[in-house]
């Protein structure tokens, strides 16, 4: 009897066991190296006593989540990547029955955390509570199997707190955008916080809230850049999975090549603890591949588009995730191209600016998962 059901990325991208442990290597946090901080420095120009306290500082902010790991695209690598929408119930639904009702945003985001702690799972990539919604919780979940992600969502539907859900997901086999790691620019720090300061204006207030500095700014957008492997990065990774540094070399120039390993080295940075505004955008038009042709040609020129996808099933054709700190530069991004392309209907939320949310934008199933799925799988299907 097979049990699980099969992981099929693997298959599509011919990936074996030790890619998998080579990605799971590249996805965890490790610390700067002194040639790290010398090649920052240089390009900076900030001496590395300097840039050690400031990345410290940015650390304990928790602006910086991850020192050094590679951009890796968890579309590329799971085989269902969902975005969910929850609305919480406000009061107990049964009078007499023992059920935590959760207040307010805080409480909502409590109530997740708390679930996912119960629950034991690492499916959860992006969570946070939304304004001007009906909806108060979004979900972005990586899984290998449909049945684990309706799991979880039975879970906390058994928990009592959870009203109505809505999952949608992207088109597969179709182009997308993923960039989950940017920092606003120098330009962006002069005219919102800079130039406000001494005069009236619009100012970027997450940097003000969080006291950065032109220097930190600079620091974060040397970290959010791809800096390339060292002979060393090669020799760690060899160590820790037990194959040959050429194998190794061999091994990452292949998945770069299939565009999983998007970047070699750069840091996890919390988009949420940066910019002002993190949008969600949802399009129902009959023009929608252009528009995301429009979509992905302008977003060559702008900071903006983290994520962007074709959706598969439901009312909605298109789905943005998009940073900003100012919306006013979101909308002269989006209107002239809906309006060229006669969009029927366009809704954006924010996220909610709270404390706790979850942030996980790099993961890949582990190695007991491809054992799992692919291998003990295949070992039933032969026996059939």
């Amino acid at each position: 009897m097979i049990k699980k059901r099969l992981w099929s990325k693997p298959f599509e991208y011919g990936l074996d066991e030790v890619d998998v442990k080579i990605l799971n290597t590249l996805s965890t946090d490790f610390g700067f190296l002194n040639s790290d901080l010398a090649a920052i420095s240089r390009k900076t120009g900030i001496n590395k006593a300097e840039l050690r306290m400031r990345i410290r500082m940015l650390k304990e902010k928790k602006i910086i989540l991850k020192s050094r790991v590679s951009l890796i695209d968890i579309l590329k690598i799971w085989d269902l990547y969902l975005l969910t929408f929850i609305k919480t119930k406000l009061e107990t639904p049964v009078e007499g029955l023992k059920i935590k009702t959760p207040i307010g945003w805080t409480g909502i985001m409590d109530a997740l955390i708390s679930a996912r702690n119960k629950f034991k799972t690492n499916m959860i990539r992006q969570a946070f509570t939304l304004h001007g919604t009906e909806w108060d919780l979004l979900l972005v979940r990586t899984v290998n199997d449909q049945v684990d992600a309706e799991e979880f969502l039975e879970f906390i539907v058994e928990e009592g707190w959870v009203e109505a859900g809505w999952t949608i997901r992207p088109s597969e086999g179709v182009e997308y955008i993923f960039d989950p790691v940017a920092a606003p620019s120098l330009n962006e720090y002069s005219e919102m916080v800079e130039k406000p300061l001494r005069k009236s204006g619009k100012i970027w207030k997450k940097a003000i809230e969080h006291e950065l500095y032109e220097t930190d700014i600079r620091i974060l957008n040397a970290l959010a850049e791809d800096s390339g492997f060292s002979e060393l990065d090669y020799e760690r990774i060899a160590t820790i999975i037990k194959e040959d540094v050429t194998e190794v070399k061999k091994r990452i120039r292949n998945l770069q090549s299939k565009g999983i390993v998007k970047k070699e080295r750069t840091s996890v940075l919390d988009l949420f603890e940066l910019w002002d505004y993190c949008l969600l955008t949802l399009i129902k038009a009959r023009d929608y591949k252009r528009i995301f042709s429009e979509i992905k040609k302008r977003s060559k020129q702008t900071n903006i588009i983290r994520q962007a996808f074709i959706t598969w099933g439901g009312d909605w054709n298109l789905i943005l995730f998009t940073t900003v700190n100012k919306i006013s530069n979101f909308e002269r991004f989006i209107n002239p191209i809906i309006k060229k392309h006669h969009a029927e209907k366009v809704w954006t939320v924010k996220q909610q600016d709270i404390d706790e949310k979850i942030f996980d934008p790099i993961a890949v199933p582990a190695v007991e998962d491809y054992k799992e799925r692919v291998w003990s799988v295949l070992q039933n299907y032969k026996k059939l």
